[in-house]
């Protein structure tokens, strides 16, 4: 989760140790989890990154 966290923080200029920010890498690191899993469970289909995509719409978008 660090290393996520520190990705957000130096993309977003914010503070990697601030909550918002690792509660946002958390999040991320579940939903790329769940998403591989079920992708693989499905044979590769749909389209990994439309999949995530739709993940992400899912969760009506994340912001710090």
């Amino acid at each position: 989760m660090t290393h996520m966290a520190a990705l957000l923080a130096e993309r977003t200029s914010v503070d990697e140790n601030g909550y918002e920010v690792r509660l946002t890498a958390t999040v991320l690191v579940a939903v790329l989890t769940e998403t591989l899993l079920f992708w693989a469970e499905h044979d590769g289909e749909p389209d990994l990154t439309a999949l995530f995509a739709r993940a992400l719409d899912h969760l009506g978008g994340l912001s710090l």
